[in-house]
């Protein structure tokens, strides 16, 4: 005779609480009902003389320390735990049945500050429950100042010594991505496109030069006044063999016609046309830095193995190769966070509208700051070589950082990123070659834009906006003298940064949010404003402040010595809108079930564990089919393991607080087994 299915649906429901102050998670009181929707503590599901009950007579909320919880959970510190205990399934008949679960569960927050999308995937949740690996790490290239030195400085710890242009691999130990200048790949493509009919055909040159002499301080700053911005700038003829610091290119249009020099002006600052500022019009100028011009017009050849590195080097990535350093026994354990540590030298992202919305003041300008007429949007990409399981992705929290570096070229800076969880795959398979690129792909002149022929738009720029046509792939190079990677381990976290957060009339701004490069998650001000990062990375610094009220500010420090406490205030302008704020994860946690011989407590076989995250409100989160063998003698507990978040992970500007309620469905389907009946 064929087993007979029966299905039923129960719910298990916790009701939202009464409390008004601050805000409050689930009642402890948790009801169990039946397809009426009456309550009732214990349901029987049959199927012939197949009969299993599911009870939660005995069940309760309890806290970690197996206290029970009374009433509500009222503003939990972060991450405390949680448990409903004591849901049993037990055998009523002497035949085996088989009980097949689907679990679905909803968090929903009711009240505070409206939510919108999620900030974080589900991918960024650390559910990974196998044991870490052993930890390691890796150095890429050599310590060398790019050749030059570091005059007995530690380039971890302290800022580095500045050195001249001339930046070419010595020999064939400077490996892959580092010790050269390297040229953005879209700047790449069009020189190759244009300079085919030599100089004066179609293209041709204009140089910029400074003032001679002009030198920096050790801590980035101009030595003298006189070279703060705004510079003058002269024009040279290229063919004088004149060094210069920035220059454009100029070509033949399709029509016959030549581009022709961009204007400088500032509207802001009524800075004169003669000096550098904001391109008055895109007139199709392709513009590079000393560090590109230099590469171009280098005459000393450099070869080894084939490749002459007197001329332009296209990006290529770093690649981290680090299968020796994983025993064979971690072969099956997990990456749980990876660090990945970069030596940058001269890179010239386009200053962004934050940049000069806040340095409005000419005095706090430097040249050096970002490239006059830099365009390079930056991409930062990760890959595992050969491995289409992972193939090349963009980390966009990579992209931001790198953005907005403030680097006094040619200097080098350490910057620190640490890798999203989600990326940690990639860690984790990556042992036979990890690549790492920077590069700005796009090959955005007048001539090509950056569409595909069905018209529609090629990718999107690191801060989430289109790639226009007419947009223009600047020739700023850069380079990198050393990187590191550190997997499940620690590195120098020895500096530290405090300040306030105020808004534009001085007062202060509760519930900030401040995340960045060589630190560690976030920080939040209190109602002061004030905020304190510990254990923060030396090397450059870039913070990223939120509020749902004020708009988004990216700060960078220039560079923190380890043992440093520095100082950064910053000051938001408000939205003006109503604020709307990212959902936050609501709860993480897991289901255990384990089963038991009656009459004892000691679990028989291996526990099924599955995980629980829900992040915006009202998600739904499913568990389906989770079959149990429930056989004569034997029963089954279901407990749920909640882990909470605080108020201020969850919603930051709350003034009325607001309440969390859990929801869980168990639905349920037997079948009776042909046994014997003895």
């Amino acid at each position: 005779m064929k087993g007979k299915k029966i299905a039923i649906t129960i719910m298990i429901i916790t009701s939202l609480c009464t409390v008004n102050i601050g805000y409050s998670y689930f009642n402890a009181r948790v009801k169990m009902k039946n397809r009426n929707n009456n309550p009732i503590n214990k349901m029987y599901i049959t199927n012939g003389n197949s009969k299993v009950e599911i009870n939660t007579a005995d069940s309760k909320w309890q806290y970690g320390d197996s206290k029970d919880v009374e009433g509500s959970v009222v503003n939990p510190e972060d991450g405390l735990e949680v448990s409903y205990k004591g849901v049993k399934v037990t055998n009523k008949s002497n035949l085996t049945s088989n009980l097949s679960l689907s679990l679905n569960f909803t968090g929903e927050k009711v009240g505070g500050t409206r939510e919108g999308d999620p900030n974080i995937g589900d991918d960024n949740v650390d559910v990974d429950h196998r044991e870490d690996m052993m930890g390691f790490d890796l150095l890429v290239g050599d310590i060398d100042n790019l050749g030059f030195g570091y005059e007995g400085i530690d380039p971890f710890t302290q800022i580095t010594p500045v050195h001249n242009l001339d930046v070419y691999p010595e020999d064939s130990g400077d490996v892959q991505g580092t010790d050269r200048k390297m040229v953005n790949t879209g700047f790449y493509n069009f020189f190759n496109r244009t300079s085919s009919g030599g100089f004066g055909n179609t293209w041709s040159s204009l140089l910029y030069t400074t003032k001679s002499g002009i030198t920096f301080g050790e801590d980035g700053n101009w030595n003298t006044e006189a070279y703060k911005w705004p510079l003058k700038w002269n024009t040279i003829n290229p063919q004088s063999g004149e060094g210069c610091s920035f220059g454009g290119y100029f070509y033949k249009k399709k029509d016959g016609t030549w581009t022709h020099e961009s204007k400088f002006y500032d509207k802001r600052w009524n800075i004169d046309t003669n000096k550098v500022g904001e391109l008055e019009e895109d007139n199709g100028e392709i513009f590079f830095d000393g560090y590109t011009n230099t590469t171009l017009g280098h005459q000393k050849t450099h070869i080894f193995d084939g490749v002459d590195w007197g001329t332009m080097q296209k990006v290529e990535p770093l690649k981290f190769i680090y299968k020796d350093k994983i025993r064979e026994e971690d072969k099956d354990k997990k990456v749980s966070s990876a660090t990945i540590q970069v030596m940058f030298d001269d890179v010239q992202p386009q200053p962004s509208e934050d940049f000069k919305e806040y340095k409005a003041d000419d005095a706090e300008w430097r040249i050096s700051s970002f490239s006059a007429k830099s365009t390079n949007k930056y991409q930062v990409t990760l890959a595992v070589e050969g491995n289409d399981k992972y193939p090349e992705v963009r980390v966009p929290e990579f992209e931001e950082i790198i953005n907005n570096i403030d680097q006094h070229g040619p200097r080098g800076n350490l910057v620190t990123f640490e890798v999203p969880k989600r990326f940690l795959k990639y860690i984790e398979n990556g042992g036979d070659g990890l690549l790492l690129k920077v590069d700005d792909p796009r090959d955005g002149t007048i001539y090509t834009g950056m569409k595909k022929e069905d018209g529609t738009v090629v990718g999107k720029n690191y801060d989430g906006t289109d790639i226009k046509l007419g947009d223009v792939a600047s020739g700023d190079s850069y380079s990198i003298d050393f990187a590191k990677i550190t997997v499940n381990g620690t590195i120098d976290r020895s500096a530290g940064i405090e300040g306030r957060i105020l808004d534009n009339e001085g007062n202060p701004i509760k519930g900030a949010v401040i995340t960045g490069s060589g630190i560690e998650g976030n920080v939040i001000t209190d109602e002061n404003g004030y905020y304190y990062i510990d254990k923060v990375a030396p090397g450059q610094v870039i913070l990223k402040i939120t509020h749902p009220l004020y708009t988004t500010r990216v700060s960078t420090i220039y560079h923190v010595n380890s043992g440093d406490i520095v100082t950064l205030n910053v000051n938001m302008l408000p939205t003006g809108e109503e604020p709307i704020i990212s959902a936050k994860i609501k709860f993480t946690g897991s289901i255990l079930i384990n089963k038991y011989k009656q009459g004892t407590n000691i679990p028989v076989g291996e526990p099924i564990v599955k995980e629980i995250k829900i992040i915006k409100s009202g998600e739904k989160y499913s568990i389906d089919d989770i079959s149990l063998k429930v056989e004569p003698g034997f029963y089954y507990n279901i407990d749920y393991n909640l882990k909470l978040y605080s108020k201020g992970s969850i919603d930051t500007i709350s003034e009325k607080g607001f309440k969390l309620k859990f929801n869980s469905e168990i639905k349920a389907k037997i079948t009776q087994e042909n046994n014997n009946i003895s």
